[in-house]
Order: C-alpha cells, then sequence, then structure tokens
C-alpha cells in the first residue's frame, strides 16, 4: 500500500516492481537514519523505465515529512536537495556555489539524469562539479537516477568518479518496458 500510495508504479513487470520496492527500502532506510551498508542508491539504464518518477516521488515524499523525522533520528530538520544534473553543470558560478552549500547542508540528496550532459559540455567541469558533489555526499543519503551503467560510468566522466559511484547500490533497468505514457509524460 505504502509504494502504491507514494510511488504510484505499475508493479506488473518485475523491473518495474524492483525499483518499487529498493525506493522504498531507501526512503525508510533514510527516515530512520538507519545503519546500512550504503547510503547511496542509483536507477541505471533505459529511459523511460520510471527511474525519474521513482526519484521524484521520494523526493517530495522526504521533503514533505523531514520535520516528523526530527528529534527521533535526526538532531535537526533535515534538508532535502533535488536536482537535475545538466542543469546543476549548466550553472553559473554564483549560483554553482549556492547549489554546493545547498548539498553540504542536505541531509538527503537527490541527482536526476546524471550523464545526459556529457555530449554538451566538454570542458571536462561537469566531471570536477560531479567529484565535488559526490564527496559532499560522502555521509549523506543520496538517490541519483542516470541513463549510463555501471560499466559506462568511467568512459562517460573518468575512473575517479567511476571509483566513488561503485559506492552506491545500483539497479539496472535494463529490459524494462517504457512506462514513461503510463506516467504522464516523466520519465
Amino acid at each position: 500500500m505504502f509504494r502504491q500510495t507514494v510511488l504510484g508504479l505499475d508493479e506488473s513487470h518485475k523491473k518495474a516492481a524492483a525499483i518499487a520496492k529498493w525506493t522504498e527500502r531507501w526512503m525508510k532506510a533514510a527516515a530512520r537514519n538507519e545503519k546500512v551498508p550504503t547510503r547511496w542508491f542509483a536507477y541505471v539504464g533505459s529511459p523511460g523505465t520510471g527511474k525519474t518518477h521513482a526519484l521524484r516521488a521520494a523526493y517530495e515524499f522526504m521533503r514533505t515529512h523531514a520535520t516528523d523525522l526530527w528529534p527521533r533520528w535526526y538532531p535537526n530538520p533535515p534538508r532535502c536537495r533535488h536536482a537535475t544534473w545538466s542543469k546543476v553543470v549548466a550553472l553559473p558560478p554564483g549560483q554553482w556555489t549556492d547549489f554546493e552549500d545547498d548539498v553540504h547542508q542536505s541531509r538527503f540528496v537527490f541527482l536526476d539524469d546524471l550523464g545526459s550532459e556529457v555530449d554538451r559540455f566538454k570542458s571536462g567541469e561537469p566531471t570536477e562539479r560531479l567529484r565535488t558533489i559526490l564527496d559532499l555526499c560522502a555521509t549523506k543519503w543520496l538517490l541519483l537516477s542516470s541513463n549510463l551503467t555501471r560499466e559506462t560510468f568511467g568512459s562517460a566522466f573518468d575512473a575517479r568518479i567511476e571509483s566513488r559511484l561503485q559506492r552506491a547500490a545500483i539497479l539496472d533497468m535494463a529490459g524494462a518496458p517504457d512506462y514513461r505514457g503510463q506516467l504522464g509524460g516523466g520519465e
């Protein structure tokens, strides 16, 4: 019932059921600030498989209920930060500094569509910005989505980013049907 209410995914396909179950588990662990092997979770693979939809639903739930988590599991009401990565890498320096500060102050970070910028920005700055954000998230709850896969992280960015992303639990959505039409236009 929780997954259907919060995520609203059609779980009739095993991959859709998997993303719903993994998202629920991540949200509950983050809400309770549980001691788990990793606080990072990544949805990777094909477009249209519900990655962005699940990420946004998790963000909205955590943002809406953040004050409920305090003071039982967190010393202060936890902050959430959501961003679409291609927009982050295009930020001018002052806005980038503001974003970096927001991530620093947040307990829950949601990065959508990681890697979508690699063909548009050849300067290397996106890779450096991603390294900075991943370093800031070392002890935070991080949920990210990407059309890249574990195997293509290194070729899209560099070995340092690939190494950092290996700490994430990764759900590969390859083979899942395209649900874009069923989800109202978003992924």
